[in-house]
């Protein structure tokens, strides 16, 4: 187990598992929705997921019309009764995800890979194309005068002294020069009316582009990979004092 899977109140409010994969043709909505029967019994409340796509028009320098258009359902989320857990069936992948409270990464990644095993059985992928981790944490900071880098590394910071930072948002993409990993942090506040507790979002998502054939013990592999480069990203982006919140 990693480093992260100490922490009795990790700050994960939702941890996803995702691989996208081109299906043979023939393969449709009909089709994932008869797979979808065999989840019900873990995954008993099923939601249709719809694809939309958007158009603008600007003249003179200024947006004069915008629509938006749904083109179909490309897949589903199944639910677990205690709407802790969703899997995610589609035309184009397959997903996990384990909102709080977050436990192992062994447990959860056990039953993403189990129902992945049983998707690939089902529709023989012709090749991945992705594979995805990310954890979205929440960090509840005391609210007040707040200095931020008493708890991030990379802390917002104003260009004039003696003034105080009251919002940021903040995306870094960044490659790992030892593989074909790739991370995107996201760092921001969160908007909350706790008069108490100033929630912070540092987004951390890690992913591998391919095109591979589906091989389960790759795939492994890989996510095992994700998970390592993930946690020391949140080991380097925080303070100790930052994480004395999480013990």
């Amino acid at each position: 187990m990693q480093e992260q899977d100490f922490y009795p109140n990790a700050p994960i409010v939702e941890a996803i598992f995702d691989i996208q994969v081109e299906l043979p043709k023939g393969i449709g909505i009909a089709e994932l929705e008869a797979f979808c029967s065999t989840l019900s019994s873990t995954y008993p409340e099923k939601k249709e997921r719809s694809r939309f796509a958007g158009k603008f028009e600007i003249k003179d320098n200024k947006e004069s019309s915008a629509e938006s258009f749904n083109l179909g359902v490309e897949g589903f989320l199944n639910w677990s009764s205690d709407r802790k857990q969703v899997v995610q069936v589609r035309l184009d992948g397959f997903s996990f995800s384990r909102l709080k409270p977050y436990e192992k990464w062994n447990l959860h990644f056990a039953e993403f890979i189990k129902h992945f095993k049983l998707y690939c059985e089902k529709f023989s992928p012709v090749r991945i194309k992705r594979v995805t981790t990310r954890f979205i944490n929440v960090i509840n900071l005391p609210r007040g005068d707040v200095n931020w880098t008493d708890y991030f590394i990379n802390a917002a910071r104003a260009p004039i002294p003696n003034v105080s930072v009251t919002n940021f948002f903040d995306r870094v993409e960044f490659a790992f020069p030892s593989s074909n990993i790739k991370a995107v942090v996201t760092h921001a506040i969160m908007q909350s009316n706790d008069p108490i507790k100033l929630p912070i979002v540092l987004d951390i998502e890690t992913f591998m582009e391919m095109s591979a054939d589906p091989d389960i013990n790759m795939v492994e592999k890989i996510f095992q990979q994700l998970h390592g480069l993930k946690n020391q990203v949140f080991r380097e982006s925080l303070t100790p004092k930052a994480k004395e919140l999480f013990k």
